[in-house]
C-alpha cells in the first residue's frame, strides 16, 4: 500500500453527503438504462482496481455499444480521481448486487445534476471524495466532459422532461412503480 500524501493540510475524511430528496432509488430498478450502465462501469472499474484485473476493455466495449466512445476516457479519468489517494476504495458494491449504496446514489445523482447544468452537487461529492483542491477541480472538469459526451449520444442519467412540463425526478418515478418482489 502507498502512504497517504497530503498537499496543503491533512487529508479529508470520507464524508457522507446529505441525502438528496430528489433522487432516492433503492435499487437498480429505479435507474434509467444509461444510469445503470454507468453504475455497472463504476463497480467494474473499482473491482478491477481491487483485484488488479482491470475491466477497462469490457467497459470501453459497453460504452462503445451505447454510443459513448467519446466518454470512456473521461470516465476512466474521473474514476481515477475518485480512487485518488483514498485509504480505502470508494464504497461501491463490487459484488454487483441489486441495491445501491449511499455513495452510489450520490455518484449517479451528482452526475445527473451535472447533466442539468447543476454543478453544486458534483462539487459537494468531489469535496467529500477527493483529498486535494487541484484534484477536485480537475475531477469536476473531467466529469463535465464525460456527461457532455454521454448527453450528446443520448445517454441521459435521468429521463429529460418534454419542454414545458415539470421535471420529474427518479424518486417520483420509483414511487409510482409497483414494488418488485
Amino acid at each position: 500500500a502507498f502512504p497517504l500524501i497530503t498537499i496543503g493540510g491533512p487529508p479529508m475524511a470520507p464524508q457522507t453527503l446529505p441525502r438528496n430528496r430528489d433522487f432516492t432509488p433503492a435499487s437498480l430498478a429505479g435507474l434509467t438504462p444509461p444510469a445503470r450502465l454507468l453504475l455497472w462501469a463504476a463497480r467494474a472499474w473499482l473491482r478491477g482496481q481491487v483485484t488488479e484485473r482491470p475491466a477497462c476493455q469490457q467497459i470501453r466495449g459497453r460504452f462503445h455499444r451505447a454510443g459513448w466512445s467519446q466518454a470512456f476516457g473521461y470516465f476512466d479519468g474521473f474514476m481515477h480521481f475518485l480512487d485518488f489517494r483514498q485509504p480505502l476504495p470508494p464504497d461501491f458494491d463490487r459484488t454487483f448486487g441489486p441495491d445501491l449504496t449511499a455513495l452510489e446514489e450520490d455518484f449517479i445523482a451528482s452526475l445527473a445534476a451535472l447533466q442539468r447544468d447543476e454543478a453544486d452537487r458534483l462539487i459537494m461529492f468531489a469535496r467529500a471524495r477527493v483529498a486535494c483542491a487541484p484534484a477536485r477541480i480537475a475531477a469536476r472538469h473531467v466529469a463535465m466532459e464525460m456527461v457532455s459526451a454521454m448527453s450528446e449520444a443520448g445517454g441521459w442519467l435521468e429521463a429529460p422532461a418534454p419542454a414545458g412540463t415539470p421535471d420529474l425526478s427518479l424518486a417520483l418515478l420509483a414511487r409510482t412503480r409497483a414494488p418488485v418482489s
